[in-house]
């Protein structure tokens, strides 16, 4: 009876100690794969990803997917010369596990990116020097978008309807700048410069940065949280909406055009007597 009851115990502390060992996931779990093309310009996700992009000769990409489960109901792509990722149409519900805290991880080595899309959730950290010669980003989602400097010797144009974080420190451009938004973006770039600068804004932002510009162009039908140091030719400001627009700096020409409730501040602009 003793060796009975020995046995039925030892059997139970078997299937705990296997139950606990399941329930935890290894890295030996996750699925891996890389994906190589003579260019990638473009990067398309609509699932949960974590983007790391750096410079490269030999563009590819470096996929890694949480588990071999989710991998099987994932699509990962090159089309022409755009990385594109997705669940396969019959997915359902099996793609519940991915998250912002759980993502598809993506190394993505290219030198020439030129669009960035998302309807998601993304996070992109941009190591690297080079890009196309423009770049956009869309983003329909959550996207957070991390660099020390973004430099492009033609335009840089975002469009957001989601939330959107502008984690850079530097955005310069050799043609325009421009932000349209009907979201939520939220903003620490530290400079901008570019012959032309446009923010237009039907959501809410929130940006606190200077700007170089030979023309600074704001129209705001939402609500603004900005405050810009402008060096300018040309100041347009524009605003049916509310919250506050606060500048400060100089600008040879001013022109403001108010109908809302918002607070618009230019006394602190210098102009030439």
């Amino acid at each position: 009876m003793k060796k009975s009851l020995l046995f039925i115990a030892s059997l139970a502390l078997i299937a705990a100690c296997a139950s606990t060992h399941a329930g935890t996931p290894t890295a030996g779990s996750r699925t891996a794969m890389t994906l190589k093309s003579d260019h990638i310009n473009s990067f398309t996700t609509t699932l949960p990803v974590e983007v790391i992009i750096t410079d490269s000769s030999s563009p590819c990409a470096q996929i890694e997917i949480p588990s071999a489960e989710i991998a099987e109901w994932v699509v990962c792509r090159i089309e022409g010369s755009a990385l594109m990722i997705y669940p396969r149409k019959d997915a359902g519900h099996r793609l519940d596990a991915l998250s912002s805290s759980n993502p598809i991880k993506v190394r993505l080595e290219s030198s020439e990116i030129g669009e960035i899309c998302n309807t998601s959730s993304a996070a992109v950290t941009c190591r690297n020097n080079r890009f196309a010669r423009s770049l956009s980003i869309s983003n329909t989602g959550a996207m957070r978008i991390e660099a020390a400097q973004i430099a492009l010797t033609q335009n840089f144009e975002i469009s957001n309807t989601g939330r959107c974080t502008l984690g850079v420190k530097t955005m310069k451009s050799g043609g325009k700048i421009t932000l349209t938004n009907t979201g939520r973006i939220e903003s620490t770039v530290e400079r901008f410069e570019s012959p032309i600068w446009e923010n237009t804004n039907t959501g809410v932002i929130d940006l606190s940065s200077s700007v170089t510009a030979n023309r600074v162009i704001c129209t705001s039908t939402g609500r603004d949280n900005l405050s810009l140091e402008v060096k300018c030719d040309k100041l347009d400001i524009t605003s049916t909406g509310a919250g506050s627009l606060k500048f400060r700096g100089s600008a040879d020409n001013i022109s403001v055009t108010a109908t809302g409730s918002a607070h618009i501040s230019t006394a602190e602009v210098r102009q030439p007597r």
